[in-house]
């Protein structure tokens, strides 16, 4: 005789279990997560139970989690909001350091080095923190469309890839959670579970409440589970998995082509070059930044400050024996630079001061 206490989808597993077939449409109308049943009359208990979740949150709601941690999952797998793990001010804190430059594969990087050449040749060799800092400067002050552009490519990636290692988190909490308990998802997680009769009626002997629905017999496994979440509050501690560093740089290879089609047509690219190509020669003996003696008078100390192809000017320091005296500024070419390291005598009528 059966229990006035008992719920409708009890009872029915029960009869299941005793051989007796009851359709999926009745099973539907005493419990919406029961979608359907394959009975088996050579082992009524080991009828399959496909079990339906209406949407993801009532999933979700199995377990201990929070409003905030509803709200987090909800959002990560909505089609329509999305999360902000990456804002726009790190991301600009980001290019401002250089960091987000070192993302650039080594195609790009050489790209870079080409355009840096023209715009500030100073910092083109990119080997300290200094040049990507300042790289990151030059783009910014001259092109800051372009620049803006790459600096959305690397948050939305960053963005993406911390969405997809959230519901990694999401998934290996929750998608699972049931398995040693006999429920096992059916490849969509959170939505498609199959079990069997007696599984489900042994989780009621378990908790020794026949008058519980299916969700209410779930629920109260899903709070022995203890899954806490705290998903929403270490939400920006977030890992990034798969980052797709080539879409980044796909990204960063056509700016930089829009840059350089910007140069173009602003200076003489050939000239430029050409001028470069000397003063590299003259860079591999004397780095930027650092005194050197001219090889034909030992008392007569210079820097190079900067090279500035458009102008095709050598920007130099100069200092009379080093001590005591006046550090000048001076503008060279490239043939009076020569003259400079080979014969200073000729520019030694000349007083230092201001640019030449």
């Amino acid at each position: 005789m059966e229990d006035s206490n008992n719920s409708d989808i009890y009872d029915a597993l029960v009869k299941i279990s005793q051989g007796r077939e009851i359709s999926n449409w009745e099973l539907q109308r005493m419990d919406d997560v029961v979608e359907s049943v394959r009975f088996n009359s050579s082992s009524p208990g080991k009828s399959m139970v496909k079990l339906r979740f209406s949407d993801y949150e009532d999933y979700w709601k199995l377990f201990d989690l929070n409003e905030d941690d509803i709200w987090f999952a909800n959002a990560i797998y909505s089609n329509y909001d999305t999360i902000e793990f990456e804002s726009e001010d790190w991301s600009n804190d980001d290019w401002k350091q250089g960091y987000l430059i070192r993302e650039f594969n080594g195609e790009n990087i050489e790209k870079l080095k080409e355009i840096l050449m023209i715009i500030g040749p100073k910092y083109a060799k990119l080997g300290n923190d200094e040049d990507f800092e300042k790289a990151a400067e030059l783009l910014n002050g001259l092109f800051e469309r372009q620049a803006d552009e790459m600096k959305w490519a690397y948050m939305a990636e960053r963005n993406r890839c911390k969405e997809r290692g959230a519901m990694q988190m999401i998934e290996s909490e929750t998608c699972n959670a049931f398995q040693n308990y006999g429920i096992f998802s059916l490849g969509r997680c959170f939505y498609s579970y199959v079990t069997t009769v007696s599984v489900l009626l042994s989780l009621y002997k378990m908790y020794g409440n026949p008058s519980m629905t299916v969700y209410e017999v779930l629920e109260k496994v899903g709070e022995d589970k203890s899954i806490g979440g705290q998903w929403y509050e270490y939400m920006y501690e977030q890992d990034c998995i798969d980052y797709d560093g080539e879409s980044f740089n796909r990204e960063v290879a056509w700016e930089l082509e829009r840059i350089m089609t910007k140069i173009e047509e602003d200076y003489d690219i050939e000239g430029a070059n050409e001028f470069y190509s000397k003063a590299t020669k003259i860079l591999q003996d004397y780095e930027i930044g650092k005194w050197h003696r001219t090889p034909k008078d030992k008392t007569l100390a210079f820097m190079i400050n900067d090279i500035k192809p458009k102008e095709n000017k050598i920007i130099v320091s100069v200092q009379k024996q080093n001590i005591g005296a006046n550090i000048e500024k001076r503008s060279y070419d490239i043939d009076s630079f020569n003259t400079l390291l080979y014969q200073p005598e000729l520019f030694e009528h000349k007083k230092f001061g201001g640019w030449k």
